[in-house]
Formats: structure tokens, sequence, C-alpha cells
């Protein structure tokens, strides 16, 4: 049960830090962190139902990392940095996912868009890191 809620815990909390690091992304402009349009379509535009489904992903995330990854990241000595290769692989998976479903994905900057998305799953990997450890 301490597995459990030490991933809900740590869900919310890098959860909330994701969507930190994509508002700074968007007002400073530096990165551009397009938001997908299936999310959007589900979410009907509402911006508190888009951070909800944030959430509830990031929880869903959580408990994969608390139950699954931290057992085949083992080999990485550090919490955070386990949680910051945790979170690049989502940052990828998520990648692949939006490439497949959206063909107008080409139209924008592609790059950066990639590097924004990046940046954004490594802090969140970075904070559950260090909430979520592997010990017992």
């Amino acid at each position: 049960m301490k597995k459990l809620q030490l991933s809900l815990i740590g869900g919310f909390f890098a959860t909330v830090f994701l969507l930190l690091v994509i508002g700074v992304e968007d007002m400073t402009g530096i990165l551009s962190f397009d938001t997908p349009k299936f999310l959007i379509e589900w979410s009907s535009g509402i911006i508190w139902v888009e951070w909800l489904i944030h959430l509830l992903s990031g929880w869903l995330f959580a408990i994969i990392y608390s139950f699954l990854f931290i057992r085949v990241l083992a080999w990485i000595p550090s919490n955070v940095f386990r949680g910051t290769v945790y979170g690049l692989l989502i940052a990828i998976l998520l990648q692949v996912i939006m490439f497949m479903t959206d063909s107008e994905i080409m139209e924008n900057d592609l790059l950066m868009a990639s590097a924004g998305i990046a940046m954004a799953y490594i802090a969140y990997g970075a904070v559950l890191g260090m909430i979520v450890n592997g010990k017992k």
C-alpha cells in the first residue's frame, strides 16, 4: 500500500511540475509545446479538464514507474537519474504516438516541439524519481 501511496503523491507533484514547465515554455516561447489534438478534443478545450486528464495520466505513469520501471531501471544507482530516464522514455513514446495520430505535426517546428516535450517529461521523471524510490 505504501508503494501505491508514494506513486500517487509522486505522480501528483511530478504532474504539477510538468504543467509548470509546459506553462513556462508556452509563456517564454523558447520551446514550443503543442498540446496534442486528441487531448483538446477530449477536453473540449476546457483548461481544467486538460489538467485533470494530465493528472490522471501522471498518476498512471507514476504507478507504472513504481511497480515496473524501478525494477527495469534498477541498474541506475540514482533515483533522480532513474526517474529522468523514465521521463525521457515517456517523452519518446508520446512523440511517436503524436506523430502517428497527427497528420499535421510536420507543419510545426518538430525539433522545438520534441525538445519542449523532452524537457517537460524529463522534469516530470526527475521529480517522480525524487519522491518514489526503489526502497521497500
